[in-house]
Parts: C-alpha cells; structure tokens; sequence
C-alpha cells in the first residue's frame, strides 16, 4: 500500500464532500482542531462539520504515520467513537483532541 501526504485542507474537503461552492461553505464550517500525540507533539488539522472522528485518524495518519486502527482519540478523557462527528461533538475552533 502506497500513501503520500497531501494538504490536510484539501482532503477535509474531500472527506466532507464539499465542491468550493459557496452554499457549500455555508451548510459546512470548518474547524482548526489541535491533536496531541503521545509524544507530546501538537499538530493543527482542519475539519468540517460533516467529518467524523475516523476522518481525523485518517488524517492524523498522513501526517504522522500512526496507523488509524490503532488510534485512540479522546475529547476531556471521553474515548471518542469513529462514526462521530465534529458537529454531534460541538467541537470549537482550538478544540484539543
């Protein structure tokens, strides 16, 4: 399997079905979200309303190699569930995952 790393804006995109129309911005807000890795690095990613906690594990993947099915992402100690959505969890701009 080949993987390459793409602009995380971009396939947020992607994942959120979004076609650059504005419409579009308007059904869907984007977020900036910080995830903190077990080693203690912080990255930002961005992610649209309709993004589920496994599109953020596929991007945490790109962008740091942990492989998605072995992820676990908390939200304030509470194991969040990959069918999840940024929206159903009133995540903020900031958020800290």
């Amino acid at each position: 399997m080949v993987c390459s790393k793409v602009d995380c804006g971009d396939q947020i995109s992607i994942m959120d079905g979004a076609t650059g129309n504005k419409a579009d911005e308007k059904a869907s807000r984007s977020r900036a979200i910080d995830i903190l890795t077990p080693e203690g690095e912080t990255f930002k990613i961005s992610a649209g309303d309709n993004a589920t906690i496994k599109d953020i594990k596929i991007e945490c993947e790109l962008l740091c190699g942990i492989p998605s099915d072995l992820q676990l992402i908390k939200r304030q100690n509470k194991d969040l569930c990959n069918e999840d959505t940024v929206a159903n969890l009133e995540t903020t701009d900031g958020c800290t995952l």
